[in-house]
């Protein structure tokens, strides 16, 4: 490997900032990345990738990023630099005093996004969970895909077998709280995402797109608004019409489900005239959208962070997923599919671990960011005392986020970081670790060939250049970590640790080849010498495809429930039907409008926000609201607002556009910047998160989803 390392070449390589993982060339001059190219030759994108792939190299060579172990010195943001064998020894000499006083659940985990595009991380923090015997493990699911995550559980018994649309196939497609041309496809892969919408319409379809914002896929293609958080309303008479106009598929729903006829009770006085009021959609265009959704050849649904980040985010989910198994569009060409995974789902069932504090449930093997205050300050057995941050900014992501969170994080005992900044939340760290970024690292689409991929693909990458400073690869670092605390290694497998500490260490690649060699397309250890090993796939970095399109008749092999039925009526279903049907949380004459977050093309979570090519995108912070809200309550463009909810407020610049739907405000998330990355300090806006709640209470109550949409507000000049 040593040779793909040499100061001046092309390496083909691909891209690991979000899901469609684009192929990409980078080219090396004196052993520096000095420019991203597209690689035509890449079987999965064939010559896609975006701005942020030359971003990510603007993160790399960041002059404000963290290269050397740093200890707090005093005040929060006060660090010096130290050795890795002061920091793992001092590191693991109070961490192990901790779990010896107050046992292992004194210690838990928060995991951001960044990990997950690292297949060495998913490794390795998933080996030091279990041999620490990491109890509570956090992150930000709470702020994107519990609600898809319960909801799955619920409805098909497996946390991570969620159904993907079939885009290459359909005839529709519903896009419901999701902006796939910006976001590229979220837990789905495709990189060619675009072309694949645009064709459904070159093949006669439709692509709708459902949302309180004209956004940009919606610009595109066909767009019907709605009150933000007002999904459930909606979906409930739409699934409600697709049954009474007869496109329910008799033979589909005898041979896979059961519960029908409970479920079409309980959705009895769903009518579009009683949710259009709820939800802001005509009750015409609702029966509408019900007869084109039924009677088209095939048909297929996506919802995202709009749909989970909500009051009802996995009712929501469950009911948009119910469109595609009534109609018997699950498992079939062009409707939704379950996808092929090479890695299963081995996440525990819903309700394995629960907060001891909140009795919120862990989901997708994270427990949510608003039980983290609690479990931290409460006393008791469990009681949090140490934490590891891994490349998270809850301080941003999280409604907790503010002095109720770092008053607690000041009551820890130990709290490490590994990332590779110092971002408003880490700046209160005892300990900040750096950790490389993706052009450092070997690396395989570890996520994709989890079910996500659209056309199953397989590539891999060597680093592209040297790690910057002292940076280490994360998994280096956990490795290191529980070796210091006497357990061998960041292992899962007791055996394999027990190896590790007489001398042999199983890596991450070790078990990553091991996985890829069993699967269906391995070589099975010899048995099949044509199969794959990690090896041959690192020889094609263009990529080898698996399957052409989505796998369908698969349904009993995937569905994880005992009878291998779908329960139409399950008791989170109907308990979740009666709740909303009932609720009236919209109904709050002092706060007549509904704030609702969005996504941005050139910005990408907290961590990109540092990126100079990305800044000099001549971003717009402020509130989008329409212009007839806008004359309404006296606002001009530009002029400073103040919006407020039940839960705080911000002052923020009106940006007027109608582009966006009446009634309806919109904010992106995770700005307001406070660490020690100067650009993103100089950026300035708004954290949309002080207008959440961050009371468990008001969370969705099957997946404990932040209610981020729909919140409603009342808005006035400053």
């Amino acid at each position: 490997m040593a040779s793909n390392l040499e100061p001046n070449r092309e390496v083909k390589t691909f891209c690991r900032v979000c899901e469609p993982t684009c192929g990409v060339i980078a080219k090396v001059e004196d052993g520096r990345i000095t420019k991203i190219l597209s690689n035509p030759d890449h079987v999965l994108s064939q010559g896609h990738f975006c701005k942020k792939a030359m971003a990510a190299v603007d993160v790399t060579y960041d002059p404000d990023r963290v290269l050397y172990p740093m200890k707090r010195s005093g005040g929060p943001g006060e660090f010096v630099r130290i050795t890795w064998d002061q920091a793992y020894s001092e590191i693991a000499e109070k961490l192990g005093a901790i779990r010896d006083e107050h046992g292992p659940a004194a210690f838990a985990t928060y995991m951001g996004n960044p990990p997950y595009f690292s297949y060495a991380t998913l490794i390795a923090i998933n080996g030091l969970q279990t041999a620490l015997d990491v109890k509570w493990r956090y992150g930000v699911n709470g702020e994107d895909a519990n609600a898809l995550f319960a909801a799955t559980e619920y409805l098909y018994g497996k946390v991570f077998d969620f159904p993907k649309p079939d885009l290459w196939r359909t005839s529709f497609m519903l896009v419901v709280g999701a902006n796939p041309i910006v976001s590229h496809g979220s837990v789905f892969v495709e990189p060619r995402l675009q072309m694949a919408l645009k064709g459904i319409v070159v093949r006669g379809g439709r692509v709708v797109v459902v949302d309180p914002r004209e956004n940009e896929t919606a610009q595109q293609f066909e767009h019907l608004p709605i009150s933000a958080g007002g999904d459930a309303w909606f979906l409930s008479a739409l699934l409600r019409e697709l049954i009474e106009q007869g496109f329910a598929n008799k033979d589909f729903v005898a041979q896979h489900t059961r519960g029908f006829e409970a479920l079409r009770s309980a959705l009895s006085c769903c009518t579009p005239e009683w949710a259009e009021p709820l939800c802001g959609v005509p009750a015409q265009s609702i029966r509408d959208l019900a007869k084109a959704f039924g009677e088209a050849p095939s048909a297929t649904v996506y919802g995202r962070t709009g749909t989970c980040t909500q009051r009802f985010g996995t009712l929501s989910t469950m009911l948009l997923q119910l469109l595609s198994i009534v109609t018997g569009n699950l498992d079939r060409a062009g409707g939704s599919s379950f996808g092929w995974a090479m890695i299963g789902d081995s996440a525990g069932k819903i309700g394995n671990v629960r907060s001891r504090t909140t009795g919120m449930s862990e989901i997708g093997g994270m427990l949510p960011s608003t039980s983290l205050i609690s479990d931290i300050e409460q006393p008791g057995d469990g009681q949090i005392r140490a934490l590891l941050l891994h490349a998270a900014n809850p301080m941003l992501q999280s409604p907790t986020g503010g002095p109720l969170l770092s008053g607690a994080l000041a009551k820890l005992d130990l709290l490490v970081s590994i990332d590779i900044y110092m971002n408003e939340t880490n700046r209160l760290a005892d300990f900040i670790l750096p950790g490389a970024t993706m052009w450092e690292r070997e690396d395989f689409p570890f996520l994709g060939m989890m079910g996500m991929m659209l056309r199953p693909t397989v590539f891999a990458t060597p680093a592209v250049i040297e790690k910057q400073g002292e940076a280490k690869e994360d998994w280096e670092i956990l490795y290191e970590l529980c070796r210091r605390l006497g357990f061998g290694g960041a292992l899962a497998d007791p055996g394999m640790r027990e190896q590790a500490k007489a001398g042999t260490v199983t890596t991450p690649r070790d078990l990553l080849d091991m996985i890829i060699r069993s699967s269906k397309f391995g070589d099975g250890f010899g048995e099949r010498p044509e199969g794959l090993t990690l090896d041959k796939v690192m020889q094609q970095p263009d990529g080898i495809v698996l399957m052409e399109e989505l796998p369908i008749g698969i349904f009993d092999d995937v569905i994880g429930t005992p009878d291998k039925r779908i329960d139409l009526a399950s008791p989170q279903i109907l308990a979740e039907l009666k709740r909303m049907q009932a609720d009236r949380f919209f109904l709050d004459p002092a706060y007549p409008l509904r704030m609702h977050s969005m996504r941005e093309l050139l910005t990408h979570n907290s961590w990109m926000h540092n990126a100079r090519s990305l800044a000099k995108s001549g971003h717009a912070h402020g509130v989008r609201l329409h212009p007839a809200d806008a004359a309404r309550y006296g606002i001009v463009d530009g002029e400073e607002i103040r919006v407020t909810s039940a839960y705080g407020e911000v002052v923020a610049p009106a940006r007027v556009s109608d582009k966006q739907s009446p009634g309806n405000v919109a904010l992106p998330q995770g700005w307001e910047h406070n660490g020690g990355w100067q650009t993103a300090n100089a950026r300035g806006g708004i954290n949309f998160n002080k207008l959440a709640s961050a009371d468990p209470k008001d969370a969705d109550q099957l997946s404990a989803s932040t209610n981020l949409n729909g919140i409603p507000v009342c808005i006035a000049p400053a």
